[in-house]
């Protein structure tokens, strides 16, 4: 009887059962248009929020897009790498692997950040408008 449940207790862990979903990937932009830094974050299981604000459903093409950019920025990540220089607005990608920072335009930038950048100002301006 104890190994049944053993093994259902690893089974739940496995799929996540009883928990929340997590968070996918946040960004924090800062300057350009924005008179204040936005923080957007996404979660796993496909809704978004603007700071503390409530969470609401993005779509499935940009919770696709999400994960590609969140598996992309894996390696960035893990060694916490910054991109001095460049211009506003400036970035912060938060995942489970580590931090990215980043200015628009900074010089060696991987292919990656301009489309992490893209995808931020697109969460945040579907989920930080009013309305």
């Amino acid at each position: 009887m104890r190994a049944a449940v053993g093994a259902l207790g690893v089974v739940c862990l496995l799929i996540g059962c009883g928990g929340t979903s997590g968070d996918l990937i946040a960004f924090e932009i800062a300057g350009g248009r924005a008179p204040a830094t936005s923080r957007v974050v996404l979660t796993s299981d496909g809704r978004g929020r603007c700071g503390e604000g409530d969470l609401r459903a993005i779509s499935n093409d940009r919770l696709i897009e999400a994960r590609a950019v969140e598996r992309e920025l894996t390696d960035l990540a893990t060694v916490g790498r910054e991109f001095a220089g460049g211009d506003e607005p400036r970035f912060v990608a938060r995942t489970k692997h580590g931090i990215v920072r980043w200015g628009q335009g900074a010089e060696g930038l991987p292919e990656t950040l301009p489309r992490a950048a893209r995808l931020a100002l697109l969460l945040e301006r579907e989920l930080c408008s009013a309305g």
